[in-house]
């Protein structure tokens, strides 16, 4: 796990590299690196978190042996070995390491050694010969890739952070990409391949590029959704299908303990991390190390059943009980770690047991994907319930609810969200962070640029031989998963030089688990119905049924407390007529009811965070 940045066409003069490796030494603190060649204005930057061959053999930007092909790599290829072994004599080694391993696989291979990779990733090779850049990120996305090209003025710009190109080339400017306003007042976050700058983007999932000639080509070498549901399976025995499933995620997880350093694991005691930690268990001879952050709070803890899980299984379990206000230190971090706006606030516990992690090892296996594979979130059984309304007219589905919308809040969503023209946008509604505080937005902002809602209905009509409920899952993995959470997850570790390895995102794993029906997903109202009996299988029932949690924080409380001083000068320095499309005086009445008992908190978040945004950029910081 790394950092890196490179630029290709501009005078190396007018790159200022030490601020570009300064703001991604948290990704890599164990060595920096730089590639010059002045004969192409090209530069290659790198910044190492060594985890694979931890000799300087490793060390990047790498060469290849016959010195063509050069690459900055950030990620972890778990079947390097297997790869290096099918090379075998074709190419000369130098290392030990899964970065040579690319470099060979794309001298041999070209665009098809992405094939070969199983792993998380996102590099850039350039080719000394052709002058040709090529660069590639994961399939999920779990390791990002931003970039910025301006044919006109003749040049390119990549990095892992969208700090880092500006901060690498001042030239590059920015301009506010209003198109994704309503994307992030929506969802509280950015959609690959747009950025709240319109002169960065972001390189998508799946997706590879290659820059020849001051040309620029973007192609995607692997989908998701060209796999449909295999209905032949709905009557396959649940034994079979279980069987299958213990063999694939028990290779996923034996490939990510492929390590030169310890790995650990962040254990919530749900079905995913107790799963993890029981195939760690059975891969490894030493004692996993393992843990939870907790609080004082009920309500908010889940330590206990991770502890109980830790027990079961023999692992050193490591807690530390912490007050929410006590993840109010982590605001500044998260403040500078996300470089563009980003409402996820269950950063702030991911960044705790980041850190306390930090103080012992390097890589910890994290349980990112099951949700989206195997149906977790509360979302799709909600979504189940009500799917065939959407076959009535609207102004049948909007009769049934509107007579008790008076009776709780919770009646005035399920209103809202039957309301909209289709599942897909009464999902997207669901998964919004607006909700009905709508009103905090200027109409215009309102019904131009880019909708969410437009976007999930827009890819779920191209979704062929897929059930309604399965295309949920597909919206998430497409739009939410890699931008949202795989986002928060790699920012949030990566601000403590933690590497998070998901083996529930192997790719073989997950096409298998796309060609699963729904049935063996969400059954009766029972979400993530066949990982939760492989769970039954591999561990007690009562240590793993308990209430899904998550990460919670307390930002409502934090908004009338703590961040009371913060918030109101933000909202107060606020122009009637500003360039966020927000309506101030709304807002503030809002926030005045949020002061006053209603709860408010998601939409004041996302805006508050965007104002931060802009308060960084100017260079006026309220937070230190």
């Amino acid at each position: 796990m790394c950092g890196f940045f490179g630029s290709v066409g501009i005078e190396l003069d007018q790159l200022n590299v030490s601020e570009a490796l300064i703001s991604l030494s948290r990704r890599g603190p164990d060595q920096q690196k730089v590639f010059r060649d002045p004969n192409g204005n090209i530069i290659l930057g790198h910044t190492r978190l060594a985890i694979i061959d931890l000799t300087m053999d490793g060390s990047q930007p790498m060469h290849s042996t016959d010195d063509r092909y050069v690459i900055v790599f950030n990620g972890e290829i778990y079947n390097y070995l297997d790869i290096k072994k099918e090379i075998g004599n074709d190419y000369q080694w130098k290392s030990n390491s899964d970065t040579e391993v690319i470099l060979a696989a794309y001298a041999k291979w070209g665009i098809k050694c992405l094939d070969k990779l199983r792993g998380m990733f996102s590099f850039g090779i350039w080719d000394k010969k052709n002058h040709e850049l090529f660069a590639a990120r994961d399939r999920f996305g779990v390791k990002p890739l931003y970039y910025a090209f301006n044919p006109d003025r003749r040049f390119f710009c990549f990095a892992s952070r969208p700090r880092v190109i500006e901060n690498l080339y001042n030239n590059i400017g920015f301009e506010m990409n209003y198109e994704v306003l309503n994307c992030y007042y929506s969802h509280g976050y950015i959609p690959a391949p747009m950025t709240i700058n319109k002169h960065i983007h972001k390189l998508e999932p799946g997706c590879c590029l290659f820059l020849t000639n001051n040309e620029l080509r973007t192609e995607r070498y692997w989908e998701l959704n060209e796999i449909g549901t295999n209905y032949s399976l709905i009557n396959q025995s649940e034994e079979s299908l279980l069987e299958e499933l213990d063999t694939r995620l028990a290779e996923a997880v034996k490939l990510r303990m492929v390590s030169d350093v310890e790995v650990g694991l962040f254990l919530s005691g749900g079905i995913d991390s107790s799963l993890l930690a029981y195939y760690m268990t059975q891969n490894s001879t030493a004692t996993i190390n393992s843990y939870t952050v907790g609080f004082n709070e009920k309500e908010l803890d889940e330590s206990q059943y991770a502890s109980d899980i830790a027990k079961y299984l023999g692992l050193n379990h490591h807690t530390q009980i912490l007050r929410p206000d006590d993840l109010l230190e982590l605001m500044p971090a998260y403040i500078r770690e996300f470089d563009e706006p980003f409402y996820d606030y269950a950063a702030f516990p991911l960044m705790a047991v980041a850190r306390m992690a930090s103080r012992e090892l390097k890589v910890c296996l994290s349980g990112d994907g099951g949700d989206e594979l195997f149906g977790g979130y509360t979302y799709y059984t909600n979504a189940q319930k009500i799917h065939r309304l959407f076959g009535l007219p609207k102004f049948i589905r909007k009769s049934l609810t509107m007579p008790f919308t008076s009776l709780s809040r919770n009646f005035r969503l399920l209103h809202h969200t039957i309301s909209q023209d289709s599942i897909f946008s009464g999902f997207g509604f669901m998964r919004s962070v607006i909700k009905n505080d709508t009103t905090v937005l200027d109409d215009a902002i309102m019904h131009q640029g880019i909708r969410m809602n437009g976007l999930f209905e827009k890819f779920a009509g191209k979704l062929d031989n897929i059930d309604e409920i399965e295309k949920l899952l597909r919206i998430d993995i497409k739009y939410i998963l890699a931008e949202d959470y795989l986002q928060k997850v790699d920012v949030s570790t990566m601000a403590f030089s933690i590497e998070a390895r998901e083996p529930l995102l192997d790719h073989k794993l997950a096409e298998w688990a796309a060609a699963l029906p729904s049935n063996w997903k969400i059954r009766n109202g029972e979400n993530k119905y066949l990982l939760r009996k492989l769970a039954y299988s591999k561990i007690p029932q009562h240590l793993l049924d308990r209430p899904k949690m998550g990460f919670r924080v307390p930002i409502s409380k934090w908004l009338r407390g703590e961040l009371k001083p913060w918030a109101s000068d933000l909202f107060g320095k606020l122009e009637d007529k500003n360039d966020f499309g927000l309506n101030k005086k709304e807002i503030l009445k809002l926030w005045q009811r949020h002061l006053s008992g209603e709860d408010h908190h998601t939409i004041l978040w996302t805006i508050l965070v965007l104002l931060q945004y802009f308060e960084n950029r100017t260079g006026n910081k309220i937070l230190n």
